[in-house]
């Protein structure tokens, strides 16, 4: 297995966390961070654009565009990273990224609505998430959330 699909499949409980926060049209907008890396991040973000329907091409570029946005901070990144044992490598995009999801996704899973499932959502969360954020809803920045995963 490659990472994203590892992430997938032992990350239920963060995933559940994340998509119930994210059904809740309240809580918007939401910033999703992780200290250690931005591949949860970008699994996360793949993850709803699936449910969205966003092609392939679209979500390769979106992924790309995190690593050109995070270019001026890769070499504090390699002195996080070594600092913490993992290799210098992380820091590069893993290419075949989005490609790895989908098709986990759709083999192992069913499809995204199925996999959402498993991890513990039920249709209306993922109808409400999906709703939320395909239309031009009227969202709310009356709160914020901090889910600590």
């Amino acid at each position: 297995m490659t990472i994203p699909e590892t992430i997938i499949d032992q990350s239920f409980p963060q995933i559940k966390a994340i998509f119930q926060v994210l059904a809740d049209p309240s809580v918007y907008p939401v910033l999703i961070l992780n200290l250690y890396g931005s591949d949860f991040v970008s699994l996360v973000v793949d993850l709803v654009l699936l449910l969205l329907h966003t092609d392939a091409q679209s979500m390769h570029r979106d992924y790309m565009q995190t690593y050109e946005d995070l270019a001026s901070l890769k070499e504090e990144r390699i002195e996080l990273n070594k600092k913490q044992g993992v290799p210098d490598d992380f820091v590069e995009p893993y290419l075949p990224f989005v490609s790895c999801i989908e098709r986990h996704i759709e083999t192992t899973h069913g499809g995204i609505e199925q996999y959402l499932l498993s991890v513990g959502l039920n249709l209306s969360e993922i109808q409400t998430v999906r709703n939320t954020l395909s239309s031009r809803s009227n969202l709310s920045e009356k709160q914020e959330r901090l889910v600590d995963l």
